[in-house]
């Protein structure tokens, strides 16, 4: 005897959404594409350099329920690893501030001119001290902020 499951409705089953147990699923407008709409937008906001807030506000626009979106939104962001993520970004903005009120450019061009290093020198040595705090940094991404 074979079973034979159905989705829980049309739209389900063209984008592939499953309801979680006492959880409603989270479906989109224009399918699948409506989906795809929110990352198109962040995409193009990396590209146009805007901020990740309207990618948001595209997404939950989009979205089918507005308050399943946000709880969604709100869960991801309140995670053990976004949490990491972002006190590992606040931890690096602190130590690049400082770095900046100490002006360390300043001590890379003084630095140059005492050891008498060319251009090509000068930017070898700026990068091996840029890879030694991207190293410290535990990221590198933190030697950008």
């Amino acid at each position: 005897m074979t079973e034979t499951r159905s989705s829980d409705s049309p739209s389900d089953a063209a984008t592939g959404a499953r309801a979680e147990l006492g959880r409603p699923s989270l479906t989109f407008r224009f399918g699948k594409a409506g989906a795809y709409m929110a990352p198109v937008v962040f995409i193009g906001g990396v590209i146009a350099f805007v901020t990740s807030r309207s990618t948001l506000l595209v997404g939950s626009v989009v979205a089918r329920s507005f308050s399943t979106f946000w709880e969604r939104a709100i869960e991801g962001v309140a995670s053990k690893n976004s949490a990491t993520l972002l006190l590992l970004l606040l931890s690096i903005s602190f130590v690049s501030a400082m770095i900046k009120a100490n002006g360390i450019s300043n001590g890379f061009a003084w630095l140059a001119t005492e050891l008498n290093l060319s251009g090509g020198a000068c930017v070898a040595v700026a990068f091996l001290v840029v890879c030694v705090i991207a190293m410290a940094a535990g990221s590198s991404i933190g030697t950008m902020f």
